[in-house]
C-alpha cells in the first residue's frame, strides 16, 4: 500500500523560525533552518504516573542531571519555545506547574478546567495545548503570559494532545469518544474531527497515544495510532482521516503466548509510540508482551524486538540511536539502543514512569544551575515462594481428562489482548499472584505448553479451586461465569454467559467424575477469616497515608476499597468502614498471604509482587514492616483495635 512512496530525510520545519531552536513534539521533532538537531542540549524527561517527583537525564553522559519533587500524579510534559520553563500537567491539583530549567524551581501554577492529561506545545504560535480528560475541553496557554487563551470543545474527555512537527496543528485524542480532532494553531479553529469505529466493550478504549511522520518539505502525512484494545498501531492518512493499514505483530512470529500478559494493562496492549527523528523507523510499546517492536518507514517492514519489561511511553534521542522507555512494571527507565536492538542501561525512578519526552534547548541554554539528583530508589529483591512439588495432592481427579479437555481451555486463544478477549495464560502464570497460578508457560511460537511435570503441578494448583462434592461451587466454574449465570466477580471478565458454553460443561464434567474428597477445600472457605476491627482501625488508614515518593492508594481506589474520610470527618462511620471492608474482601485470600493481591498489587516483581500495577509500588520487599503485619492480619493472627507499629499513621501525611 505505501510502496514507492519517498523514504524521507530528516525533517525541516514549515514555517516561520521564531527563537531559532529546535524543539522535540512530544513523540515527533522538529527542526528550523537555524541549526542541526544534534548540535543542542537535550534532556530526557521521566515522569512517574504514581508519584510524586520526576527524573531528569542527560542521555550525551547516560547521567541522572535532577530529580524535581513536588510534582504530583505529573502526566504530560513539553517545553518553553525558548527552553526557559518545563510544563507539567498536574492530576492532583488540575494545574500546569511551570518549572524552570536552570533553578528547577516550581515558579507558577496555571489552574485548568479540570484534571488534564498530556500537553504539548507549538513553538511557531507559541502557545500550550492542553488535554483536559475531566471535561470535553482542549485549553489553550499562551507562553508568553501564562493565560488561558481559549476553550476549545471536544467530543469526549481529551487524554492527548500532541502537536503536528511543523508546529501548524495540534491534535487531539479522546478514549471514550474514540475520536482525532486538529486545531489550527495560528487561528485555534478545529479543521476536521473524525470518529473512528472501533469496537467498545468494558475493558477496551478508544484513541491512545499516537505520532507523525511527514513529507519531504515537512507537512503532515500520516498519523501513527496507538488504538485500545490493538496490538500494535493504525496508520492514519492526514488529507482523509482515513485508515490506511493496521499494523500488527504477527503471534508465532515475532512473540509467544508465553509473552503475553492482559493483567493491568488498561485496555491498551500498545501504549506508546514513537517516529524517530530521521523518519526512518517507527517504534511501539507492547505492555501485552513485554516488548517493544521497530518497523521501517515508509514500507512498515518488521525489523525487531527488544524486550523491556512491561513498557509504556517511548522518546528518541536526536540523532536517531536511542529510544528511550518508561517501564511502569518495574519503576524503571530502560535505554535502547536502536541498531543493536538490546537495552544497554537502565535507571531506577519513581512510581509507575510513564510518559516520557525529549526536550531539545536552543542554541546558548547553559544548562541547570544547580543539578540536584538527589537519592534513588533502589529495589530490593526477594525470592519467590517455590513452586509446589508435583505429587500426588489431587488424588481422585483424573489427571489425563484434565491434560486432554481442562488445561486447553487456560491456553485457548480468544481473540485479543484485553479481559475476556485474551487467554487464560496471559493472568495466570507469571504476571499475578492469583490462587490459579499456573507454571511459566515453554514452548514456541503460537504452540507454548507445559512439561508432563508441569502440568502436574498446575493440577495441584487448580484442584485447590473445585470442589467435587458441590461442583457448581467450584471457584474455577464460577469466577469466569457470567454473574447471571451464577458467576463471580473475576477482574479478568466473563468467559461463559451460560452453564451452557461448551468449556463450563467440559470442565464441571471433569469435576463431576472425580471423588468428593478429590478438590481441596478453597482458600476462601477453609482460611481463618480476617478481622473487621483490625481492617478499620489499623488497615484502613493505610489507604489515605502516602509514602514520600508516591500518592495514596485512595487517588485511584476512591470508588472501591479505600475511600477518603469524607469532608468535615475525622475518620470513618462504621457503615463506611463495613463497606470498605467488604471491597477489600475481593482482592484477599484469607490464611494465604502468598495469593493475595492486595499484598501483590503493591509489591515490586523483584520481590514476588505482581507484574503490573498501575500505582504505587508501595513495598520493595516482603521483609517490609507495614507488609509483614498485614500479612498477620490475612493469616488472622492480628485482631482488634490496637495497631503494631508498622500501621500506625498519626504522625504521617495523608
Amino acid at each position: 500500500m505505501t510502496s514507492g512512496l519517498p523514504r524521507r530525510s530528516l525533517l525541516i520545519a514549515f514555517g516561520l523560525v521564531l527563537s531559532g531552536h529546535l524543539v522535540a513534539e512530544a513523540q515527533t521533532y522538529r527542526l528550523d533552518v537555524a541549526g542541526k538537531l544534534t548540535d543542542r542540549s537535550v534532556r530526557i524527561v521521566q515522569t512517574n504516573s504514581a508519584g510524586t517527583e520526576v527524573h531528569i537525564f542527560d542521555p550525551a553522559t547516560l547521567e541522572l542531571v535532577a530529580r524535581l519533587e513536588g510534582l504530583p500524579l505529573a502526566h504530560g510534559v513539553t517545553l518553553h519555545a525558548d527552553g526557559k520553563y518545563y510544563y507539567f500537567t498536574n492530576e492532583t491539583e488540575a494545574t500546569v506547574d511551570v518549572v524552570d530549567t536552570r533553578t528547577l524551581e516550581i515558579v507558577a501554577r496555571i489552574p485548568l478546567a479540570g484534571r488534564p492529561n498530556n500537553i504539548s506545545a507549538s513553538d511557531r504560535a507559541r502557545k500550550l495545548y492542553v488535554a483536559i480528560v475531566a471535561e470535553p475541553l482542549v485549553q489553550v496557554i499562551d507562553m508568553d503570559t501564562h493565560e488561558i487563551v481559549k476553550n476549545i470543545p471536544a467530543a469526549g474527555g481529551v487524554h492527548n494532545t500532541f502537536v503536528t512537527p511543523d508546529g501548524r496543528y495540534a491534535v487531539a485524542g479522546m478514549i471514550g469518544a474514540s475520536t482525532l480532532m486538529a486545531i489550527d494553531t495560528e487561528t485555534d479553529e478545529v479543521v476536521w474531527e473524525k470518529r473512528f469505529a472501533i469496537q467498545q466493550n468494558p475493558f477496551t478504549g478508544g484513541i491512545r497515544p499516537f505520532a507523525f511522520t511527514t513529507y519531504p518539505d515537512g507537512t503532515t502525512q500520516w498519523i501513527l495510532v496507538n488504538v485500545g484494545g490493538w496490538h500494535g498501531f493504525w496508520v492514519v492518512d492526514w488529507k482523509t482521516q482515513e485508515v490506511l493499514r493496521q499494523i500488527s505483530p504477527p503471534l508465532g512470529e515475532t512473540w509467544s503466548l508465553a509473552d503475553q500478559t492482559a493483567d493491568g494493562i488498561q485496555s491498551a496492549p500498545s501504549h506508546g509510540i514513537v517516529v524517530l527523528p530521521d523518519q526512518s523507523q517507527v517504534w511501539h510499546s507492547s505492555r501485552a508482551t513485554s516488548h517493544i517492536y521497530g518497523w521501517s518507514l515508509p514500507d512498515f517492514e518488521y525489523l525487531g524486538r527488544v524486550r523491556i519489561g512491561n513498557p509504556a511511553w517511548l522518546t528518541a534521542t536526536p540523532d536517531s540511536r536511542y529510544v528511550w522507555v518508561g517501564v511502569a512494571s518495574h519503576n524503571e527507565t530502560a535505554v535502547v539502543d536502536v541498531k543493536n536492538q538490546a537495552v544497554i542501561r537502565r535507571f531506577p525512578v519513581g512510581q509507575a514512569p510513564k510518559r516520557i519526552y525529549t526536550a531539545v534547548f536552543p542554541a546558548g541554554w547553559e544548562g541547570e544551575s544547580k543539578p540536584r539528583p538527589g537519592s534513588q530508589p533502589r529495589q530490593n529483591a526477594a525470592p519467590q515462594a517455590a513452586a509446589p512439588a508435583a505429587g500426588n495432592a489431587a488424588h481422585g481427579l483424573d489427571f489425563e481428562a484434565y491434560k486432554t479437555n481442562v488445561e486447553p481451555i487456560l491456553l485457548r486463544q480468544r481473540g485479543g489482548f484485553v479481559g475476556s478477549d485474551s487467554p487464560c495464560v496471559a493472568c495466570h502464570t507469571y504476571q499475578a499472584s492469583t490462587p490459579l497460578r499456573l507454571e511459566p508457560l515453554g514452548g514456541a511460537g503460537n504452540q507454548p505448553g507445559w512439561t508432563e511435570e508441569q502440568s502436574r503441578r498446575n493440577l495441584q494448583v487448580v484442584s485447590r479451586l473445585v470442589d467435587p462434592a458441590n461442583p457448581e461451587a467450584s471457584r474455577l466454574l464460577r469466577a469466569p461465569l457470567s454473574p447471571a449465570a451464577g458467576g463471580t466477580r473475576h477482574s479478568g471478565g466473563v468467559f461463559w454467559d451460560s452453564r451452557d458454553h461448551p468449556e463450563w460443561r467440559a470442565i464441571h464434567e471433569w469435576v463431576s467424575a472425580a471423588t468428593p474428597e478429590a478438590g481441596e477445600r478453597p482458600p476462601a472457605a477453609a482460611g481463618p477469616a480476617v478481622d473487621f476491627e483490625f481492617f478499620r482501625h489499623c488497615v484502613q488508614p493505610l489507604f489515605v497515608s502516602a509514602r514520600a515518593d508516591a500518592v495514596a492508594c485512595s487517588r485511584c481506589h476512591a470508588g472501591d476499597f479505600a475511600r477518603p474520610i469524607p469532608r468535615g470527618q475525622t475518620t470513618w462511620t462504621e457503615e463506611e468502614s463495613r463497606r470498605a471492608f467488604e471491597a477489600i474482601l475481593h482482592f484477599i485470600e484469607p490464611g494465604d498471604p502468598e495469593y493475595t493481591r492486595f499484598l501483590h498489587k503493591p509489591l515490586h516483581p523483584d520481590a514476588g509482587g505482581d507484574l503490573m500495577h498501575n500505582g504505587p509500588r508501595r513495598w520493595t520487599s516482603q521483609a517490609d514492616p507495614e507488609w509483614q503485619a498485614l500479612a498477620a492480619w490475612v493469616r488472622g493472627e492480628a485482631t482488634g483495635p490496637v495497631c503494631p507499629p508498622a500501621l500506625r499513621f498519626e504522625d504521617r501525611s495523608p
